[in-house]
């Protein structure tokens, strides 16, 4: 329980919102990312909408089957200090 605890939803971003090169080739590519993968400017976005620094990152495509794309991409982070 207290590993769900610590991870928090960021958000579900959608094809529309995306302004990082990270994400976009995520969607192109249909692959997870992690925090490694973010650049700096974007991790900094991230923690500040978490109000805290992030210890992990993953982000995760989600498919949309009507359409055969990317509906939106999924991330999770785990907070530093629980």
């Amino acid at each position: 329980m207290k590993f769900l605890k610590q991870i928090q939803t960021i958000s579900c971003i959608f094809l529309t919102q995306i302004q990082s090169n990270s994400f976009r080739t995520a969607i192109k590519e249909n692959r997870s990312l992690t925090l490694e993968d973010i650049n700096q400017d974007q991790v900094s976005v991230i923690e500040s909408s978490l109000d805290s620094s992030i210890e992990s990152l993953l982000c995760v495509p989600v498919p949309c089957v009507q359409r055969n794309n990317i509906a939106m991409i999924v991330c999770l982070a785990s907070k530093e200090g629980g």
